[in-house]
């Protein structure tokens, strides 16, 4: 992420707050229809047909690390990831917010266990929020 002004999709994860770049996110999805894949890796929930297109569905909160709170209904935010798309199970989605370059911050010493998913941390309000990195959490 360039560290100058950017919108991006603000949503929760269990307790905690992320985003990512809007420019990365296709669609918001209230709930899709998600069938379990037999013998998934843990953080895979399963698949949705997104208009004849197969996109896989990551509990984002197992690739994390966090505790799954993968709940019916829960929303999924669509990504473009090169020419397919990839789905993240997510808490709930919260706001667009336009953030500076000025708010972006590195990540704090005990986020260090998802670091590898963190580009920083931007404080909106009073709220601490993961700037995710789209390559590292798809990988």
């Amino acid at each position: 992420m360039e560290r100058s002004g950017r919108e991006v999709i603000v949503f929760q994860v269990g307790e905690s707050l992320f985003c990512l770049e809007s420019q990365v996110v296709a669609e918001i999805l209230t709930p899709p229809e998600v069938r379990a894949v037999p013998l998934a890796p843990a953080a895979v929930q399963g698949v949705i047909n997104l208009r004849g297109e197969i996109v896989t569905v990551l509990d984002l909160a197992v690739q994390l690390g966090l505790e799954s709170g993968a709940a019916a209904g829960a929303p999924v935010i669509v990504c473009r990831r090169g020419e397919e798309h990839v789905g993240l199970l997510v808490t709930e989605v919260r706001d667009v917010l336009a953030v500076e370059g000025s708010d972006f911050l590195p990540p704090p010493a005990n986020l260090q266990a998802m670091e590898e998913f963190l580009l920083g941390v931007v404080v909106v309000e009073k709220d601490l929020v993961g700037v995710l990195e789209p390559g590292r959490l798809f990988a």
